[in-house]
């Protein structure tokens, strides 16, 4: 089966708490801890219980600094330790996570709104050899539920193969 055909089935709630759980090993990897980032995880994290998007849309910008440069994201995020072309990779990984989050939330559910990059951010973590995250849990929450959306469960839902 390939990545379209395995994330296809799973719902956007799914594909959230799968890119969550993508950024946590990402950060892991590269020792990022800042409680900026940890927020922002647990803010992108409510989308899986949460019925209001809009919410996290308009918090999502609150976290990124007014000056949009990569120097100044590596600040507020903190991974400035990490080389230049490190940052880049979490800077794409940041955005990909949000696409994945927020991709869907004016249209008509369409898979690929979210399906795009949620690929795009595992294979991120493919290309610098970490540890990609076992689907199977998230598969739990299928895209014929919700219109799309799965139903609304807390993120620890998908901590486990139950």
């Amino acid at each position: 089966m390939n990545l379209r055909e395995e994330f296809d089935e799973i719902s956007i709630r799914g594909r959230i708490a799968y890119g969550v759980t993508c950024m946590n090993e990402l950060c892991k990897k590269r020792r990022i801890n800042s409680s900026k980032m940890i927020s922002f995880l647990e803010l992108i994290k409510s989308g899986t219980k949460t019925n209001d998007f809009t919410q996290i849309e308009l918090a999502v910008p609150e976290y990124y600094p007014k000056d949009e440069s990569l120097k100044e994201l590596a600040i507020a995020f903190g991974f400035n330790h990490l080389s230049i072309d490190q940052q880049k990779i979490i800077e794409i990984a940041l955005e990909e996570l949000t696409y994945t989050t927020l991709g869907n939330i004016y249209a008509g559910y369409r898979s690929e709104y979210t399906l795009e990059p949620l690929i795009n951010l595992k294979q991120i973590l493919k290309d610098n050899d970490i540890v990609l995250p076992d689907s199977k849990p998230f598969k739990k929450s299928k895209s014929t539920e919700e219109n799309g959306w799965g139903k609304s469960v807390p993120f620890e839902y998908f901590q486990s193969n139950k």
